[in-house]
């Protein structure tokens, strides 16, 4: 087996990841404000830089070459004045980089928050979003198989990985509770979907 390249880990540079509904995209746009950091959302990015192929009908989401994107963040990150924080806005990383991609993959992350949702509550998101039911059970299933956790644990084995749990918490509290690990306080979650997975699969 091909032996994976490990990155330099970097303080400065966090990553936001989990499943989609689990409510990355707002809790890092306000966590970036309250820390001062810049915030980089992938799908934004992603077509930004013109970095899909295309566009998978049966997943209903676009295609994205991994190593392509990756080689673009790392860019990204090294362009001059990006790791800049204004004056007085506090401690924490001064990238964030947010998308349910970034555990796909390793970055030179110091910390990875996967944030999670009990599949009950994300099953309403996904639903508000109009979700297919053949992607909004796909989903469901990655979530309570802890997909990203796992995917997040092999690609960033040298940075600390925390979970937390958002079922029942607004944007501006979890993006709260982040600046507050962020700056070493507090504590991570342990969320555990193995009741929900068992029933889940009696379903199907």
């Amino acid at each position: 087996m091909r032996n994976r390249k490990r990155e330099t880990r970097n303080a400065q540079l966090t990553i936001i990841s989990g499943t989609p509904g689990t409510g990355k995209t707002s809790a890092a746009r306000l966590l970036g404000k309250l820390i001062g950091a810049r915030v980089i959302h992938l799908r934004e990015f992603v077509r930004e830089k013109k970095l899909s192929s295309g566009y998978d009908r049966k997943t209903d989401s676009e295609l994205v070459d991994l190593g392509k994107l990756k080689r673009a963040l790392m860019r990204e990150i090294a362009r001059p004045g990006t790791q800049h924080r204004k004056p007085g806005t506090g401690n924490g990383p001064l990238v964030i980089v947010e998308g349910h991609l970034a555990c796909e993959f390793a970055l030179p992350a110091g910390r990875v928050f996967i944030l999670r949702c009990r599949p009950g509550e994300l099953k309403k998101r996904l639903s508000a979003r109009k979700y297919a039911k053949a992607k909004l059970e796909a989903n469901l299933l990655a979530e309570m198989l802890d997909y990203c956790v796992q995917k997040a644990g092999l690609n960033y084995p040298d940075a600390e990985v925390c979970e937390i749990e958002t079922a029942g918490k607004g944007a501006a509290q979890t993006a709260g509770r982040l600046a507050a690990l962020a700056a070493g306080k507090g504590k991570c979650d342990s969320p555990d979907y193995q009741k929900e997975l068992k029933e889940f699969l009696k379903l199907r």
